[in-house]
């Protein structure tokens, strides 16, 4: 069985899944080079599917979802669109419920959004608000399918909505199979004139069968938040859920929205809202948290007593990032902080900014924390035992959060899977119709991380050559027998190189074959890296390591963290390049799995006795991991990089 799974929110992606293991998965913004791509065109599947040896006539189902709020675009309506289909096989309790007059289910069993197709005209306010996530020649003939994020809810849930209430609520009830598989609308795609059975999911429902089925749990608590400010809108910004081998319950929407706060406070410091949440993240160790209060940690329904007054008054969860702002600021003031350097640039790293980030960070962590608890409880008051814990949706790349949780929560295993925001929705929609509502078996094959992690496009020798001699004047290269231990040997003699390898990595990390990497026993190597990636000089770099090697050299994370998403302590005074200031890193765990990567790892240890390289993103400021032999060597060619290595060549300037 071939399913097709698309995500046509930003961070847009297809996935091809057979038989429950994915084939591929291809990011938009790799191909399009425009970061964080919203929509999908009928071409990105073609290519999909043309880079995985699959017929268009193969594809059997087709999943798809979006981000929460945003319309499903259709650049080509004529050649890619779907519409709710009323004759689809595939089972949606939902479904049964709907007035087909105007798609609105009524009682207390459920709701569900309007749902209609919107021409150009009311298509122009989405087009303005995600233009830098679109292709601008598309959209003059761009259409719109209405987002849908309410599907079914719950009673229960209308009653229950604080964490400290959630935590002794029984959700036994909730465990129904039609109230499961009421997460999805079934839908008729038409890709080239092909009608494909299919259906349309949840966003967090998505996140749930991603990180769910990426693990090796056959039972787990599943925790999913993002970004969405919208938290009192039911479960638009995330779900606690329960899965069990095939079949994921969810149990009830948390009510958080941590990440919009995290998103809101980077903003007012002086960062972008696109970029800024990571960049705050690596601020916060250079602050302390003395804005930190305690009575902000919880979801929107834990109304601080403080402040009851100003948030009941306020009516939404906007108003809490702001109430906090204000009374940070008031704090400050009071204490003698220099408030003309906020949201400064250039004073970034001063005490005002600095601790700002520190404690919102604080608060992030705390209140992640509470919720993770209160989730182990409300399984527990529900009669549900489980020792595992899974991890999804954008905040999840909150690394120093993510150990926390892995160091002293209640779970005992903690499993976060590459993509855990955006990208990985095209794949989990593929889960979740594999799994959820087609009640396949679970496979029994147990998956690597790395089959996990390099799902993109395998360019070819040919495409390779092709690349090199396009540059002929600018670049000489030669074909290595060995260029791992080449790699290892520039690395020790301090040289700064790229590294491209095979298929690239899923997410926004880079997994050791799109990277750059270092010497980490040189300090200055931070600073030269940040230059050449034109980032801010204060920014964190990470260090990838031998996973047999480890523990020698890390602690208090995983010792298998293949993902780069926790943050270890750093046992060594010997790799300053990839420690921060705080003694932490953000430690990616390499095995031979990982290929020729490992190789080079392997030589720089047995060259140097580090076995440790620093390793960052291969890319520019504002731009997507580098996806083509072509992307790779502009970039070199732009920047002060020594040499590079693409599928076996070395390549170095004239």
């Amino acid at each position: 069985m071939i399913i097709l799974g698309l995500h046509f929110g930003h961070d847009a992606a297809v996935t091809i899944m057979k038989d429950g293991v994915v084939l591929s998965v291809i990011e938009k913004e790799r191909v399009t080079r425009i970061k964080h791509a919203a929509g999908l065109d009928y071409q990105d599947i073609l290519l999909a599917l043309e880079r995985t040896d699959i017929e268009l006539d193969q594809i059997d189902y087709c999943a798809v979802t979006c981000t929460q709020g945003m319309e499903y675009i259709f650049f080509h309506p004529d050649k890619l669109s779907f519409e709710i289909d009323y004759s689809n096989e595939i089972n949606s309790p939902c479904l049964n419920l709907i007035q087909k007059n105007n798609l609105t289910i009524k009682g207390e069993s459920g709701f569900l959004e309007g749902v209609k197709n919107k021409n150009k005209a009311e298509f122009e306010p989405q087009r303005q608000r995600l233009k830098q996530y679109i292709e601008q020649g598309l959209v003059e003939t761009a259409q719109t399918f209405d987002s849908i994020e309410n599907f079914f809810s719950s009673e229960t849930w209308t009653k229950v909505k604080s964490l400290r209430d959630i935590s002794s609520t029984n959700y036994s009830h909730l465990m129904d199979d039609n109230f499961r598989k009421g997460f999805h609308l079934p839908i008729e795609l038409i890709l080239l004139g092909k009608k494909i059975k299919g259906i349309l999911l949840s966003h967090h429902y998505a996140h749930a069968a991603y990180a769910f089925f990426e693990s090796e749990f056959q039972n787990a608590a599943i925790f999913s938040h993002d970004g969405d400010s919208r938290a009192l809108q039911g479960y638009r910004s995330g779900m606690f859920y329960y899965g069990e081998g095939t079949k994921i319950y969810p149990i009830t929407p948390h009510y958080l929205a941590l990440g919009y706060m995290y998103e809101v406070v980077s903003s007012f410091i002086g960062f972008d809202l696109v970029s800024g949440p990571g960049k705050m993240m690596g601020l916060t160790s250079y602050g302390q948290p003395n804005f930190f209060m305690s009575e902000f940690v919880g979801n929107w329904y834990d109304r601080p007593e403080r402040f009851e007054k100003e948030i009941v008054n306020a009516r939404e969860t906007f108003s809490v990032p702001n109430l906090w702002i204000n009374i940070a600021l008031n704090l400050a003031k009071a204490r003698g902080y220099d408030l003309t350097r906020l949201a400064q640039k250039e004073y970034i790293l001063d005490p005002i900014n600095a601790d700002i980030a520190s404690s919102i960070q604080k608060t992030f962590e705390e209140t992640m924390f509470y919720a993770t608890e209160v989730l182990m409880q409300a399984l527990q008051a529900s009669s549900i035992r489980t020792k595992n814990l899974c991890l999804t949706g954008g905040v999840m790349l909150n690394c120093p959060t993510n150990s926390k949780i892995y160091n002293e929560s209640s779970f005992e295993k903690v499993f976060i899977p590459p993509a855990c925001g955006d990208p990985g929705l095209s794949t989990g929609a593929a889960y979740a119709l594999y799994y959820c509502i087609l009640d396949n078996p679970r496979n029994e094959v147990q998956r690597s991380a790395a089959e996990k992690i390099y799902l993109g496009i395998n360019y070819s020798e040919e495409e390779t050559l092709s690349a090199l001699n396009m540059f002929s004047n600018s670049i000489t290269y030669e074909k290595l027998l060995d260029p791992s231990k080449d790699a290892a040997e520039q690395l020790a003699e301090n040289k700064i190189i790229g590294w491209y390898e095979g298929r690239c990595e899923l997410g926004p990390r880079a997994l050791g074959h799109r990277s750059i990497l270092a010497n980490p026993q040189f300090v200055s190597n931070w600073e030269k890296v940040n230059i050449i990636k034109r980032r801010e000089y204060w920014r964190p770099l990470a260090p990838a390591v031998l996973v047999e090697e480890c523990e020698k050299w890390y602690k208090a994370a995983p010792v298998d963290s293949p993902f780069m998403l926790f943050n270890a302590r750093v046992k060594s005074y010997n790799i300053p390049a990839v420690t921060h200031v705080d003694n932490t890193a953000r430690i990616q765990t390499v095995s031979p799995d990982n290929g020729m990567y490992y190789n080079v790892i392997k030589s720089f240890y047995e060259i140097t006795g580090v076995p440790v390289v620093l390793n960052t993103s291969f890319n520019g400021p504002g731009e997507p991991i580098v996806e083509t032999p072509e992307n790779a060597i502009r970039m070199f060619l732009d920047t002060d990089i020594d040499a590079i290595y693409i599928n076996g060549y070395k390549i170095v300037k004239k």
